[in-house]
This record gives structure tokens, C-alpha cells and sequence, in this order.
């Protein structure tokens, strides 16, 4: 069994909107292991011409597998790119979460609030690390 927290954005009396109550749950891996995937970003130098540039890879990986797949690489992950990507990993017939009911994700504020709700629409409950 291994505990993550929820990402669980509620508004509470005296609080501002968007404050994580992270709630707890559990997850026996191996039954489940077919069911989680986990998402992350790494950076890499790119030589241009104008020079090095950083650029962010987000990958996706399939725990039961270890399948890793590239979701896309940018030199700024912004709210637009953020949400296209969640769109490609959500499609009904062949995005890469189909199947899975848990996204481990840590709390990088590249995965915008757009990106967070595309997973909440699709049904996939994100498990924070």
C-alpha cells in the first residue's frame, strides 16, 4: 500500500480559493498497477541559434510497465501548451490515460489549473507527490 495526497482544491471560510486540503488515500500498487500512471517534467539543453536553450520534456510513464512515453517538448510550458497536452493524453480512443484512474503528479506549477481540470473531466484522480 502506498499513500499519496489529493490534490483537492476547495474553498474554505477565511482561505483563498485554490489552497490545497490535501486528503489522503491509499493505493495497494500491485492491484492496482494497471490503473496508474505517473507524469513529470526533466529539462534538457538544446543548441540553437541563439545559443543553449532550456527546453521542458513532460513524459508519461505506466507503472505496472514501465512504459514510457513522450508527451511533448517545449522551451515554454505555458497554460496553452499545458492544456493540449492534457487533451492528447485524455482522448477518448487513444490518449495515453486511457485505462488509468490515477496520475501521480507532484505540485510544479507548470501542470496549470487547466491541465489539472482536463484530468478532473476526464475522470483520472491525481494523486500528488
Amino acid at each position: 500500500m502506498v499513500n499519496f495526497a489529493v490534490d483537492n482544491r476547495v474553498q474554505r471560510q477565511g482561505e483563498p480559493l485554490g489552497v490545497d486540503h490535501g486528503q489522503e488515500f491509499e493505493i495497494d500498487v500491485e492491484a492496482a498497477g494497471v490503473e496508474i500512471a505517473a507524469v513529470d517534467f526533466t529539462t534538457i539543453e538544446v543548441w540553437s541559434s541563439r545559443g543553449l536553450v532550456t527546453c521542458y520534456v513532460l513524459f508519461v510513464m505506466e507503472l505496472a510497465t514501465r512504459r514510457v512515453d513522450f508527451a511533448g517538448v517545449t522551451p515554454s510550458p505555458d497554460h496553452s501548451w499545458m492544456k493540449q497536452i492534457a487533451r492528447n493524453l485524455t482522448a477518448a480512443h487513444e490518449g495515453f490515460l486511457l485505462g488509468k484512474r490515477y496520475v501521480l503528479m507532484d505540485r510544479d506549477s507548470k501542470f496549470s489549473a487547466a491541465f489539472r481540470g482536463l484530468l478532473d473531466d476526464a475522470g483520472k484522480r491525481r494523486g500528488l507527490t
